[in-house]
């Protein structure tokens, strides 16, 4: 495990954020990419395995921008996994098709409205 990732485990523990089905499998997470015909980048993979779908407990975490503080914030309750429910990835993946750039994926329930 590398510092980053103690980091982020440390900041998440911190939220009191609790992983709702465990980690995600490499298995399942390849079966993601066979079945959607995408690559998902390596960080993101590592962050399912080892995190796999995260809840906030309904309560919204704001990730402010660095750059323009004005900005509104991003407001995040959910990371998606792989676990089947609403929060599953292949079928937020599926549902968002033709609505956002496909270089985009869906990786968390964002409360902000988000324009692109």
């Amino acid at each position: 495990m590398n510092n980053e990732s103690i980091f982020i485990e440390n900041k998440l523990k911190q939220l009191g954020t609790t992983s709702k089905y465990g980690n995600t499998s490499l298995r399942e997470i390849e079966e993601i990419e066979v079945t959607l015909g995408i690559n998902l980048p390596n960080e993101y993979k590592e962050f399912l395995s080892r995190f796999g779908t995260l809840n906030f407990n309904d309560i919204e975490v704001a990730f402010y921008s660095v750059t323009n503080s004005d900005k509104e914030p991003f407001k995040i309750v959910n990371f998606y996994g792989v676990n089947g429910d609403n929060f599953d990835l292949k079928m937020i993946i599926n549902s968002y098709t033709d609505r956002i750039p496909e270089d985009l994926i869906p990786i968390a329930e964002c409360t902000t409205l988000i324009s692109f």
